[in-house]
């Protein structure tokens, strides 16, 4: 996913948007004075030097996250704007406020909305003042490229793949399959400029573990188990430690997902349905120690720390995983055996949330799957609202243009 911005544009931003005072108390001064409404603030302090002072004193009066609609007036909006024209607001319009119209704006957004809330708003406010450059090819050959050269030269490779949904007629199903292909392969159509990628898409073919009677609603554990049984009759190019299946929900996820080109190269936006598959590491099952009783565990104290380190270091999965990130990602990683899954994805664990990266981390879904920031997931369903009108109008001026001619 690539930002296509100039430098007058990054200065811009960094100007209009991040150049309040910084925020200086230590972190744990700050949760004492943020309110009910938390800030997301990283394990890098670093990171609250860029908290607006102004965004704490609005959580800092918050009980509970605001609902809004699109004709919403809020109290932190220039007079007379409601939600809708925040969201529409050109360049223009916001260098004619004044420097204290701008720092509430931008503070109510970002304390009642969310962060990502805010950044949208800022981007959408940009592309329409300035026309989107194309994105400048690749030049420097994938990771994964190297890593297929030295392992996988010859013959079909990818990961073994289980269904273990039913529900789906066949049209469905083969739909949910081409849009996961899709999916996984744009990673190639990116690269395709780079000598041999097209070549080894070809190659790449997922290897399909189908059977209703013996693995509908089959368990990840269960999984496993037949997995490592597997290994051996398995192609060379299909014998990793680690594996995917399609269950109930990560089909619903690629059903709904928009996999366009255009979709497939940018960062997903708030409410996108972010589809996902489930990836777990051969080994899941072997423990079958049993999980304390809740009356058993106790209070959090600094020992639990290095036991959380310990248990991560046996945790085998499942999480969920952005399909986008399998070839470059989890496919570099776990072909050349530079890191253990437990130390890749560790984002993802414990949680319900969509790995995509190593370094980035997991994307945020709610219970229907759409990309949202807690907890303002109806900021996200606020914005999908809002793009859907926004279609709807240019649809509709499209098609009467059209009929005048």
């Amino acid at each position: 996913m690539r930002i296509n911005k100039n430098w007058q544009t990054v200065c811009f931003l960094a100007t209009a948007f991040l150049a309040r005072p910084a925020y200086m108390g230590r972190l744990s001064q700050m949760k004492k004075v943020m309110g009910s409404i938390p800030i997301p603030v990283a394990d890098n302090p670093w990171a609250a030097m860029l908290i607006d002072p102004l965004t704490v004193e609005f959580r800092a009066n918050m009980t509970e996250v605001p609902r809004y609609s699109l004709d919403s007036k809020p109290e932190w909006a220039p007079a007379g704007w409601d939600m809708e024209k925040v969201m529409d607001m050109t360049v223009e319009e916001w260098e004619s406020l004044t420097e204290r119209q701008r720092d509430v704006l931008r503070a109510g957004m970002e304390a009642h909305c969310g962060t990502e809330f805010k950044n949208e708003v800022i981007d959408d406010m940009m592309a329409r003042s300035e026309p989107k450059a194309p994105a400048d090819p690749p030049t420097q050959p994938p990771n994964f490229m190297s890593v297929m050269q030295r392992y996988h030269s010859t013959g079909d490779l990818g990961f073994v793949f289980y269904r273990t949904t039913y529900d789906q007629d066949d049209e469905q199903w083969s739909l949910i399959k081409q849009k996961l292909n899709t999916i996984v392969e744009s990673t190639f159509d990116y690269y395709s400029n780079i000598d041999g990628v097209n070549e080894a898409k070809q190659r790449w073919k997922l290897l399909w573990v189908e059977d209703p009677e013996k693995f509908k609603d089959m368990t990840p554990k269960d999984l496993g188990a037949h997995y490592r049984d597997s290994m051996g009759k398995l192609p060379m190019n299909y014998k990793h430690s680690m594996f995917f299946a399609v269950d109930q929900a990560s089909a619903r996820s690629l059903l709904l997902a928009d996999t366009s080109s255009d979709r497939l190269q940018e960062r997903p936006r708030l409410g996108d349905v972010i589809p996902f598959v489930i990836a777990m590491d051969n080994n899941l099952g072997l423990d079958t120690e049993p999980e304390p009783e809740p009356e058993q565990q106790t209070e959090y104290s600094p020992a639990d720390d290095d036991e959380d380190h310990e248990d991560l270091e046996t945790w085998y999965g499942p999480f969920r995983a952005q399909p986008s990130s399998i070839v470059d990602g989890i496919y570099t990683i776990v072909a050349s055996e530079i890191m253990e899954m437990h130390e890749f994805a560790y984002a993802a664990h414990g949680t319900d949330d969509v790995w995509w990266d190593s370094y980035a981390g997991v994307w945020t879904i709610d219970d229907e799957g759409r990309y949202v920031e807690r907890p303002f997931e109806d900021a996200a369903l606020l914005r999908v609202e809002y793009r859907e009108k926004k279609e709807k109008k240019k649809t509709s001026t499209t098609t009467h243009d059209s009929r005048e001619l």
